[in-house]
């Protein structure tokens, strides 16, 4: 029984030492962003405070805590003592952002009760992924948070930020040129449609729909095209038509024409048909009487 108690007193002795290292935590504090594209001719790019993202904390693949960015986007978050964490912040549609955070390394002499260590994230901007473009990089943390001796305190590995911010401006060139190649594309039809070439256009804004698929734009400028033919059709339709009338009225017109050359070219030969008779039959009187 008293080797029990001593246990007993000894387990509770040391959680209550470890709970007493590991009392301090790291408030993690942030923004997050919608980044909103509107694709038509041009490029139209709008960034709003995002509600209900989902923030996760991981520690392995086990989740510590998860909760969602309030009304201005904004969320805090406690990272426990002590541990090595990914923080995971997604949102329906849009490519999950993740940052490496490392509570691990705080003296002894600092990390007591009364140690309240905070850092900031600048901010996080969620937008939607869009087609041929290698995100890959995403799977990687943004940043990694750490404690530094110098200054003692929380701050990112700014060697390994600087690589990353690298290689997300390589990423945005490349969706930039994406997204330049569809609305150039875009604009070239609506320069056909307004010269009225329908052909044309509906040849651009059909290849702008493979380049980025699902957007409204071309589609919606495809039904203009859809009228621009039809109205093409109808007037081609209306121009062989009064085409037709007017060679008809043509051929009628020769037609009466010749019909009328005809009947004076007959009325001519049946008078001087019957000038020249009277004219014999003058002459036979004439001889007649003379003789």
């Amino acid at each position: 029984m008293k080797k029990q108690l001593l246990l007993i007193i000894v387990f509770i002795t040391f959680t209550i030492s470890l709970f007493s290292q590991s009392a301090w935590s790291l408030r993690l504090k942030s923004k997050v962003e919608l980044r909103s594209y509107r694709l038509t001719n041009k490029v139209e790019m709008a960034e709003a405070s995002l509600a209900g993202a989902t923030i996760t904390l991981y520690k392995g693949s086990t989740v510590v805590v998860q909760m969602q960015s309030d009304g201005n986007g904004e969320f805090i978050i406690e990272v426990p003592a002590n541990g090595d964490f990914v923080l995971a912040v997604s949102y329906a549609g849009c490519n999950t952002k993740r940052f490496a955070i490392s509570t691990m390394g705080v003296p002894e002499a600092i990390a007591n009760d009364k140690y309240t260590p905070s850092f900031g994230i600048e901010g996080v901007i969620m937008a939607r992924a869009f087609p041929t473009i290698d995100y890959s990089i995403l799977s990687q943390p943004l940043a990694k948070i750490r404690y530094v001796e110098k200054g003692k305190k929380f701050d990112d590995d700014e060697l390994y930020t600087n690589q990353m911010l690298g290689s997300l401006s390589q990423l945005r060139n490349a969706e930039n040129v994406l997204l330049e190649s569809f609305t150039s594309t875009n604009n070239a039809g609506d320069i056909a449609l307004a010269k009225g070439d329908c052909p044309l256009a509906k040849t651009n804004y059909e290849k702008a729909m493979t380049i980025i698929t699902g957007e409204r734009y071309p589609a919606d400028q495809l039904i203009k095209v859809g009228n621009c033919l039809k109205e093409k059709e109808l007037a081609a339709k209306k121009a062989a038509e009064e085409l037709a009338a007017k060679k008809a009225a043509e051929e009628k017109a020769a037609q009466e024409k010749l019909a009328a050359e005809k009947k004076a070219a007959e009325e001519l030969a049946a008078k001087k048909a019957a000038e020249e008779k009277a004219a014999q039959e003058k002459l036979a009187a004439e001889k007649a009487a003379e003789e």
